[in-house]
C-alpha cells in the first residue's frame, strides 16, 4: 500500500488553494485554502484531477455542467458535496477529498438551496462503483466520528478502509 505526503509547491501545473496533498492507494487527501465560489473550487478539483492524469480533457467542463443541472450539496453532520461527472472522462478511478479550510457555499442536493460545505467527496469512477461508492459515502457522512477521523493524521487511510477499498 502506498502512502504519499507532499506539501504542495505552486508551479504552472500545481493548483495554488491545495495546501497539502495525501494520497492513500485510490484515496487523495486534500488540505485546500483560499478557495471562493463552488464552480471555481470545483474548477480547481477538476485542473488538479487533469493534472494528476486522473481523468481527461473536458472533465473541468463536465463537473461544472453536472453541478449546476444536478446539484451535489448535503446537509449532514457537516456540509458535504459530492461532485462526479460522467465515466467516460475516468482515467484512474479514485475519490479525491477536499478538506476546506472555510466552508464554500453549494447548492443542496433536493431543495436547491445553499449549504455550506466544508468536505468534498470528488468521485472519479466508472459507473458499476458509483452505486457502491455512494451507498459506503452515506454512511460516513452521516457519522460525526467517521467525519471527524478524516482530519486525523492517518485520515487518507481511514477513508481507504471505509470505502476505498470496495473500489477496487
Amino acid at each position: 500500500m502506498e502512502l504519499l505526503i507532499s506539501l504542495a509547491v505552486p508551479s504552472k501545473q500545481e493548483r495554488k488553494m491545495i495546501k497539502k496533498e495525501i494520497v492513500y492507494e485510490n484515496i487523495r487527501l486534500l488540505h485546500v485554502v483560499d478557495h471562493e465560489e463552488s464552480d471555481i473550487l470545483l474548477s480547481e478539483l477538476a485542473q488538479y484531477a487533469i493534472d494528476k492524469h486522473l481523468v481527461v480533457e473536458g472533465y473541468k467542463e463536465a463537473i461544472l455542467e453536472r453541478e449546476k443541472s444536478f446539484p451535489t450539496g448535503i446537509k449532514a453532520v457537516t456540509g458535504i458535496a459530492i461532485p462526479h461527472a460522467d465515466q467516460k472522462y475516468t482515467i484512474e478511478e479514485c475519490v479525491v477529498i477536499a478538506l476546506l479550510e472555510k466552508p464554500c457555499v453549494f447548492k443542496e442536493m433536493a431543495s436547491n438551496n445553499d449549504v455550506d460545505v466544508s468536505v468534498v467527496f470528488m468521485l472519479i469512477l466508472n459507473n458499476n462503483k458509483q452505486v457502491e461508492a455512494l451507498s459506503r459515502l452515506v454512511k460516513i457522512i452521516q457519522s460525526e466520528k467517521e467525519i471527524q477521523s478524516i482530519y486525523e493524521d492517518d485520515g487518507c487511510k481511514k477513508m481507504y478502509d471505509s470505502f476505498g477499498k470496495y473500489l477496487r
